[in-house]
């Protein structure tokens, strides 16, 4: 995870089952392992384990093939949940944008010459 926090982590807090979230909201065309989704949310294999179940069982993830014996999951862009959560994080992207781009050309304006 990098050093910079999305919106939805500072909103809702730096837990386990938001950065899962936020992982799979901000890579929601692609597919990945558990093990995947670990390493890009940055969550151990526990805590992964611990909300999964649950994002199978309400349809936010779905599965989308296997290889082997490991499975890929998506974000399940057909369920109406998931609809709002990536409308949501589409509002906080247009609403903090603006703010950002602001505060980036006040501090440019601030620079020595």
């Amino acid at each position: 995870m990098t050093n910079q926090s999305s919106k939805l982590i500072q909103i809702f807090g730096n837990h386990p089952s938001v950065r899962i979230l936020d992982f799979l909201i901000d890579n929601k065309n692609f597919d990945y392992s558990k093990t995947d989704v670990c390493e890009g949310a940055d969550v151990s294999p526990g805590s992964l384990y611990k909300v999964w179940n649950g994002l199978e069982e309400s349809k936010i993830v779905v599965k989308t093939r296997q290889y082997g014996a490991t499975k890929l999951f998506r974000l399940n862009k057909d369920n109406p949940m998931v609809r709002k959560l990536l409308e949501f994080d589409l509002e906080l992207c247009k609403q903090y944008a603006p703010l950002t781009s602001r505060e980036k050309s006040s501090k440019s304006h601030m620079l020595p010459s």
